[in-house]
Protein backbone atom coordinates (compact mmCIF):
# COMPACT_ATOMS: atom_id res chain seq x y z
CA UNK A 1 0.00 0.00 0.00
CA UNK A 2 1.14 3.31 -0.73
CA UNK A 3 2.65 5.64 1.87
CA UNK A 4 0.30 7.92 3.34
CA UNK A 5 1.70 11.71 3.27
CA UNK A 6 -1.61 12.96 5.24
CA UNK A 7 -2.66 10.13 7.83
CA UNK A 8 -6.57 9.49 8.15
CA UNK A 9 -6.64 6.50 9.82
CA UNK A 10 -9.83 5.01 11.70
CA UNK A 11 -9.55 1.67 13.95
CA UNK A 12 -11.57 -1.03 13.01
CA UNK A 13 -11.84 -4.39 14.36
CA UNK A 14 -9.51 -7.25 12.84
CA UNK A 15 -12.35 -8.64 11.67
CA UNK A 16 -13.20 -6.29 9.47
CA UNK A 17 -9.42 -6.63 8.10
CA UNK A 18 -9.16 -10.73 7.01
CA UNK A 19 -13.12 -10.53 6.19
CA UNK A 20 -12.48 -8.01 3.08
CA UNK A 21 -14.49 -4.94 4.51
CA UNK A 22 -12.04 -3.19 6.13
CA UNK A 23 -11.66 -0.73 2.75
CA UNK A 24 -15.04 0.18 2.18
CA UNK A 25 -15.48 0.95 5.97
CA UNK A 26 -12.43 2.86 5.96
CA UNK A 27 -13.14 4.63 2.96
CA UNK A 28 -17.29 5.39 4.40
CA UNK A 29 -15.38 6.86 7.49
CA UNK A 30 -13.20 9.28 5.06
CA UNK A 31 -9.88 7.70 6.04
CA UNK A 32 -7.38 6.16 3.72
CA UNK A 33 -5.76 3.92 6.68
CA UNK A 34 -7.20 1.40 8.95
CA UNK A 35 -5.05 0.80 12.49
CA UNK A 36 -5.96 -2.93 13.80
CA UNK A 37 -4.98 -3.47 17.73
CA UNK A 38 -3.21 -6.70 17.47
CA UNK A 39 -2.12 -6.15 21.50
CA UNK A 40 -4.38 -4.17 23.37
CA UNK A 41 -3.80 -3.15 26.95
CA UNK A 42 -5.11 -6.71 28.52
CA UNK A 43 -1.92 -7.91 27.41
CA UNK A 44 -4.03 -10.87 25.07
CA UNK A 45 -2.79 -10.89 21.33
CA UNK A 46 -5.55 -11.14 18.40
CA UNK A 47 -2.73 -13.12 16.11
CA UNK A 48 -0.61 -16.11 17.04
CA UNK A 49 2.76 -14.95 18.13
CA UNK A 50 6.10 -17.15 18.28
CA UNK A 51 7.13 -15.23 21.40
CA UNK A 52 7.76 -17.19 24.48
CA UNK A 53 5.56 -15.43 26.76
CA UNK A 54 2.74 -15.49 24.43
CA UNK A 55 3.39 -19.31 24.26
CA UNK A 56 3.70 -19.86 28.01
CA UNK A 57 0.92 -17.41 28.98
CA UNK A 58 -1.44 -18.52 26.14
CA UNK A 59 -2.08 -15.34 25.22
CA UNK A 60 -2.11 -16.18 21.46
CA UNK A 61 -5.73 -15.75 19.51
CA UNK A 62 -7.69 -18.95 19.27
CA UNK A 63 -7.90 -19.44 15.27
CA UNK A 64 -5.06 -20.97 13.61
CA UNK A 65 -5.26 -19.56 10.69
CA UNK A 66 -5.48 -16.27 11.61
CA UNK A 67 -1.90 -15.14 10.70
CA UNK A 68 -2.42 -16.58 7.09
CA UNK A 69 -5.63 -14.61 6.67
CA UNK A 70 -3.88 -11.00 7.97
CA UNK A 71 -0.97 -11.77 5.80
CA UNK A 72 -2.92 -12.12 2.70
CA UNK A 73 -5.53 -9.05 3.62
CA UNK A 74 -2.49 -7.25 3.98
CA UNK A 75 -1.39 -7.89 0.59
CA UNK A 76 -4.19 -5.75 -0.90
CA UNK A 77 -4.32 -1.74 -1.61
CA UNK A 78 -5.36 -0.34 1.67
CA UNK A 79 -2.90 1.69 4.03
CA UNK A 80 -2.83 -0.56 7.32
CA UNK A 81 -1.93 -0.53 10.78
CA UNK A 82 -0.65 -2.60 13.71
CA UNK A 83 -1.81 -0.93 16.90
CA UNK A 84 0.07 -2.27 19.77
CA UNK A 85 -0.21 -0.85 23.68
CA UNK A 86 3.55 -1.59 24.66
CA UNK A 87 3.92 -1.64 28.66
CA UNK A 88 0.82 -1.10 29.65
CA UNK A 89 -0.13 -4.80 29.69
CA UNK A 90 -2.36 -6.18 32.80
CA UNK A 91 -1.86 -9.92 32.13
CA UNK A 92 1.88 -10.31 32.21
CA UNK A 93 2.43 -8.76 35.54
CA UNK A 94 -0.19 -11.21 36.71
CA UNK A 95 1.65 -14.56 35.80
CA UNK A 96 5.18 -12.72 36.68
CA UNK A 97 5.93 -10.24 38.49
CA UNK A 98 9.50 -9.71 37.89
CA UNK A 99 8.56 -7.84 34.66
CA UNK A 100 5.98 -5.20 36.09
CA UNK A 101 6.35 -1.91 37.89
CA UNK A 102 5.64 -2.33 41.58
CA UNK A 103 4.32 -0.58 44.31
CA UNK A 104 4.53 -1.01 47.53
CA UNK A 105 1.83 -3.36 47.56
CA UNK A 106 3.23 -5.71 44.62
CA UNK A 107 2.27 -4.65 41.26
CA UNK A 108 1.37 -0.79 40.32
CA UNK A 109 -2.27 -0.25 38.89
CA UNK A 110 -3.13 2.62 37.28
CA UNK A 111 -6.60 5.16 37.48
CA UNK A 112 -8.09 2.16 35.61
CA UNK A 113 -6.93 -0.97 37.43
CA UNK A 114 -4.73 -1.93 34.78
CA UNK A 115 -0.88 -2.74 35.38
CA UNK A 116 2.24 -2.38 33.44
CA UNK A 117 5.74 -4.21 32.50
CA UNK A 118 8.39 -2.36 32.50
CA UNK A 119 10.34 -0.78 29.55
CA UNK A 120 13.75 -1.46 31.96
CA UNK A 121 13.21 -4.99 31.75
CA UNK A 122 15.69 -6.68 29.21
CA UNK A 123 12.90 -9.33 28.88
CA UNK A 124 9.89 -6.77 28.48
CA UNK A 125 11.89 -5.38 25.51
CA UNK A 126 13.06 -8.30 24.19
CA UNK A 127 9.16 -9.50 24.00
CA UNK A 128 7.79 -6.30 22.95
CA UNK A 129 10.31 -5.38 20.32
CA UNK A 130 9.93 -9.33 18.97
CA UNK A 131 5.64 -8.57 18.69
CA UNK A 132 6.40 -5.51 16.62
CA UNK A 133 8.79 -7.80 13.81
CA UNK A 134 6.05 -10.26 13.90
CA UNK A 135 3.27 -7.72 12.81
CA UNK A 136 6.12 -5.96 10.44
CA UNK A 137 6.69 -9.51 9.14
CA UNK A 138 2.32 -10.05 8.81
CA UNK A 139 2.56 -7.16 6.39
CA UNK A 140 1.85 -4.06 8.23
CA UNK A 141 2.34 -0.70 6.81
CA UNK A 142 2.98 0.98 10.15
CA UNK A 143 3.31 0.46 13.44
CA UNK A 144 1.71 2.32 15.73
CA UNK A 145 3.14 1.83 19.79
CA UNK A 146 0.96 3.45 22.22
CA UNK A 147 1.96 3.60 26.30
CA UNK A 148 5.25 3.13 24.92
CA UNK A 149 7.23 3.99 28.19
CA UNK A 150 6.66 3.51 32.07
CA UNK A 151 3.30 4.36 33.58
CA UNK A 152 2.00 8.20 32.97
CA UNK A 153 -1.64 7.33 33.99
CA UNK A 154 -2.94 6.72 37.79
CA UNK A 155 -1.14 7.75 41.59
CA UNK A 156 2.85 8.03 40.49
CA UNK A 157 3.92 8.67 43.31
CA UNK A 158 3.22 5.12 44.59
CA UNK A 159 5.63 3.62 42.30
CA UNK A 160 8.01 1.66 43.96
CA UNK A 161 11.88 2.53 42.91
CA UNK A 162 13.62 -0.21 42.04
CA UNK A 163 15.29 -1.93 38.99
CA UNK A 164 12.50 -1.73 36.88
CA UNK A 165 11.99 1.76 38.00
CA UNK A 166 14.47 4.21 38.30
CA UNK A 167 13.58 8.10 37.80
CA UNK A 168 17.11 8.64 37.19
CA UNK A 169 16.66 6.03 34.17
CA UNK A 170 13.63 6.32 32.48
CA UNK A 171 14.40 8.52 28.98
CA UNK A 172 17.83 5.52 29.01
CA UNK A 173 15.56 2.64 29.53
CA UNK A 174 13.19 4.18 26.46
CA UNK A 175 16.31 5.11 24.42
CA UNK A 176 17.76 1.45 24.87
CA UNK A 177 14.15 0.11 23.90
CA UNK A 178 14.25 2.05 20.83
CA UNK A 179 17.35 1.46 19.85
CA UNK A 180 16.78 -2.32 19.81
CA UNK A 181 13.65 -2.34 17.75
CA UNK A 182 15.79 -0.51 15.35
CA UNK A 183 17.42 -3.36 15.36
CA UNK A 184 14.66 -5.30 15.28
CA UNK A 185 12.91 -3.71 12.52
CA UNK A 186 16.34 -3.77 9.90
CA UNK A 187 14.45 -5.99 7.54
CA UNK A 188 11.69 -3.85 6.78
CA UNK A 189 13.15 -0.49 5.67
CA UNK A 190 9.53 0.83 4.45
CA UNK A 191 8.20 0.16 7.79
CA UNK A 192 6.56 3.38 9.47
CA UNK A 193 7.20 3.38 13.27
CA UNK A 194 4.71 6.09 15.00
CA UNK A 195 4.36 6.21 18.82
CA UNK A 196 1.61 7.85 20.55
CA UNK A 197 2.72 10.27 22.92
CA UNK A 198 1.63 13.67 25.22
CA UNK A 199 1.68 17.34 24.83
CA UNK A 200 4.12 17.80 27.50
CA UNK A 201 6.20 15.91 25.83
CA UNK A 202 5.99 17.70 22.77
CA UNK A 203 5.93 21.12 24.58
CA UNK A 204 9.22 19.68 25.65
CA UNK A 205 8.37 19.02 29.19
CA UNK A 206 8.12 15.10 30.99
CA UNK A 207 4.84 13.15 31.52
CA UNK A 208 6.45 10.28 33.28
CA UNK A 209 6.72 8.00 30.28
CA UNK A 210 10.50 8.77 29.93
CA UNK A 211 9.45 10.11 26.62
CA UNK A 212 11.26 13.37 24.98
CA UNK A 213 11.23 14.85 21.87
CA UNK A 214 14.45 14.20 21.03
CA UNK A 215 13.96 10.53 21.15
CA UNK A 216 10.74 10.41 19.29
CA UNK A 217 12.41 13.10 16.38
CA UNK A 218 15.17 10.69 16.22
CA UNK A 219 13.10 7.51 16.46
CA UNK A 220 9.17 8.03 15.33
CA UNK A 221 7.91 8.41 11.36
CA UNK A 222 5.14 10.19 13.34
CA UNK A 223 3.60 11.13 16.36
CA UNK A 224 -0.18 10.99 18.02
CA UNK A 225 -1.04 13.10 19.93
CA UNK A 226 -4.64 13.36 22.09
CA UNK A 227 -5.20 17.06 22.16
CA UNK A 228 -7.70 18.11 25.37
CA UNK A 229 -10.08 20.89 24.79
CA UNK A 230 -8.62 24.15 24.71
CA UNK A 231 -5.25 23.33 24.15
CA UNK A 232 -3.34 22.90 20.34
CA UNK A 233 -1.26 20.98 18.36
CA UNK A 234 2.33 22.49 18.69
CA UNK A 235 4.28 22.80 15.10
CA UNK A 236 7.67 20.76 15.66
CA UNK A 237 10.36 20.99 12.14
CA UNK A 238 10.72 17.64 11.79
CA UNK A 239 8.39 15.84 13.50
CA UNK A 240 4.79 14.35 11.52
CA UNK A 241 2.28 14.85 14.09
CA UNK A 242 -1.49 13.38 13.95
CA UNK A 243 -4.54 14.55 16.08
CA UNK A 244 -6.26 11.50 17.85
CA UNK A 245 -9.93 12.82 17.43
CA UNK A 246 -13.39 11.47 18.00
CA UNK A 247 -14.27 12.06 14.77
CA UNK A 248 -12.50 12.39 10.92
CA UNK A 249 -13.12 15.61 9.07
CA UNK A 250 -11.57 16.73 5.48
CA UNK A 251 -9.03 18.47 6.25
CA UNK A 252 -5.38 17.87 7.58
CA UNK A 253 -4.23 14.04 9.47
CA UNK A 254 -6.32 12.44 11.88
CA UNK A 255 -6.58 9.62 13.84
CA UNK A 256 -9.98 7.94 15.24
CA UNK A 257 -8.87 5.04 18.08
CA UNK A 258 -11.36 3.14 20.18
Amino acid sequence: AETQTTFRGVELSLSDLTGGTAQTQAESAGAAAAIFALKDTDGELAYQSQQSFAQEYDLNAADGAVNQAIQQANGGELYTVAYLSCFRDDILPQWNRSLSVHSSGGNYWDDEGVRWTSPASAEVRQYVTGLCQEAAALGFDELLLDNCGFPTRGNLDSIKGDSNYNSANLTADMTTFFQQLETALAGYPELKVSVVTSLSVLNGTSDGSGLTLDLLKQYADRVFVAVPDGQTLPTIEGLEIVPIVAQGTGEGSWAVLR
